[in-house]
């Protein structure tokens, strides 16, 4: 279904928490149940905390463009304004659903628990330094000789032989030729 979105509350059997999201791949309740839980941060930990055993349910099946009468955007912002999914405990939402890119920009209660996590910590000099030469590391891959930065190595490669393939799991750092195994190069 080309330029639609599936608009869905997933409801954790369990706890009785809810998630409203949307998806632009599932549009039958039976391919959600299956394939897709939703992926909302705050979802994601409630679900690794609690078990996977979700209850998923169509909300409705909108359209991406602007001009049609079934437009998600106000569909979306609707429903979570009604429902308050971003204040009320009974949702996992930590930001109102827009139906486009996972939702608006998060709210500020969100940003001040946000804020409140990373309080204390401070990170060295040291520290920063290291993850910024991580990141920006070159490697090449030992089977098809591909230079990439370190950190986008599985993104270039996760659908291609020398991903999927283990015995080509293996990159070379580009400056020291050290070898990498990939499991290791993130």
């Amino acid at each position: 279904m080309e330029n639609k979105v599936t608009l869905y509350i997933a409801t954790h059997v369990k706890t009785g928490k809810k998630y409203f999201g949307k998806t632009i791949c599932h549009f039958t309740e039976q391919d959600l149940q299956k394939h897709y839980h939703g992926s909302g941060s705050y979802w994601v930990n409630h679900k690794k905390k609690h078990g996977d055993l979700v209850s998923m349910k169509i909300y409705q099946i909108c359209s991406l463009n602007e001009s049609d009468k079934d437009y998600v955007v106000p569909i979306a912002v609707k429903f979570s304004e009604e429902n308050n999914i971003v204040k009320s405990k009974e949702w996992a939402n930590q930001k109102i659903e827009t139906g486009l890119d996972g939702g608006s920009k998060k709210s500020e209660d969100a940003k001040l628990n946000i804020g409140k996590g990373n309080k204390n910590k401070t990170i060295s000099d040291e520290h920063k330094i290291s993850l910024s030469e991580q990141a920006s590391r070159k490697v090449c891959c030992l089977n098809c000789k591909t230079e990439v930065n370190y950190g986008n190595f599985k993104r270039y490669h996760q659908n291609d032989k020398c991903f999927n393939d283990k015995s080509f799991r293996k990159v070379c750092c580009v400056k020291c030729k050290r070898e990498i195994g990939i499991n290791n190069a993130r």
